[in-house]
């Protein structure tokens, strides 16, 4: 297992990237409340705050051009980590493969963060001293050649951006709750699959599709563990696919995705593959990390997801 380390006597600094809409709007707060261990901890750094959607990838994409950091900090949820992982890239390029991404938690799941912190050991070491690996990377490119973007935790199509999203616009009642309403309210539609398995072999069928899962990391969504085996550095994805069940089979199945048990679920498929392929005569709804990057309105009805092995610089 290799690491990577820059030496602390550069005369470059940090750059945090702080999305204050984090969490509903507590990110700030919490930032404000962990600052002074940031600096005691990390040293000195130089903090920008996010003003709108998109503008954390902007500023990284800036920061990268320049040279100007030789680490960069997501402080906020797996949002802001997706948007600052996606500012790395400028068409279809990595700008730095020397500047690695850390996390300072300050999301309501940190879905990458607790991964992170399985995978390795005492994160905020691993911050301070600037060790990093180079991950796998999942690339979306939808209705191909149309629209790209990156993922380094999971990503989904079906349920779960219409979940994403109505658990995002209230705090009404748990997140827990607020997600099984989602579930309840969604109606699969029939969704043709082509899997390239790690044996690389194509493989295609078809199905009624309640959620479909692309996992890089473990964990996603408010707390759920579908890819108990999943690794950042293995070249493959794991697939986890819901063919079409009943309500009641879904809430009595539910708690199976949150402790790890995914392979005792009922209508649950399972594949590790290195790209999947689904396609569908209604348009697609696509999550990447936390966030809803493609609606049905966006009108797509291919979405190709490759894995990019050891593509992206990570702190671990």
């Amino acid at each position: 297992m290799k690491f990577w380390k820059k030496g602390r006597d550069l005369p470059l600094e940090r750059l945090v990237i702080l999305n204050p809409a984090g969490d509903l709007g507590g990110a700030e707060k919490r930032f404000g409340e962990i600052l002074p261990f940031i600096d005691e901890k990390f040293g000195r750094f130089k903090l920008y705050i996010t003003a709108r959607p998109g503008d954390a990838a902007f500023r990284v994409r800036a920061a990268l051009r320049a040279g100007e950091c030789f680490q960069i900090l997501a402080a906020g949820g797996d949002g802001t980590v997706n948007e600052c992982v996606n500012g790395y890239f400028e068409n279809g390029r990595l700008l730095r493969d020397d500047v690695p991404l850390g996390i300072i938690n300050l999301g309501a799941a940190g879905n990458l963060h607790r991964t992170l912190c399985e995978l390795g050991g005492a994160y905020e070491v691993s911050v301070r001293e600037n060790l990093y690996r180079r991950a796998d990377l999942g690339e979306i490119i939808m209705n191909p050649g149309e629209r790209r973007h990156y993922f380094i935790n999971g990503a989904t199509a079906g349920t779960a951006p219409s979940v994403t999203r109505d658990s995002h616009l209230t705090r009404e009642g748990p997140r827990f709750l607020r997600t099984l309403k989602s579930l309840q309210r969604y109606k699969p539609a029939r969704m043709k699959f082509r899997i390239l398995s790690a044996g690389e072999t194509w493989r295609g069928f078809e199905c009624g599709l309640w959620r479909f899962m692309v996992q890089n990391g473990r964990y996603r969504g408010a707390g759920m563990n579908p890819a108990p085996r999943a690794g950042l550095e293995d070249g493959l994805f794991d697939l986890v696919i819901f063919d079409d069940m009943s309500r009641l089979k879904r809430l009595m199945e539910s708690s199976k995705m949150y402790d790890g048990r995914i392979r005792e679920m009922k209508g649950v498929t399972e594949f590790r593959a290195r790209e999947a392929v689904i396609s569908s005569g209604y348009a697609l709804s696509i999550e990447a990390d936390g966030d809803v990057i493609a609606v049905e309105e966006d009108c797509i009805t291919e979405c190709r997801f490759r894995v990019l092995p050891g593509a992206f610089p990570l702190v671990v």
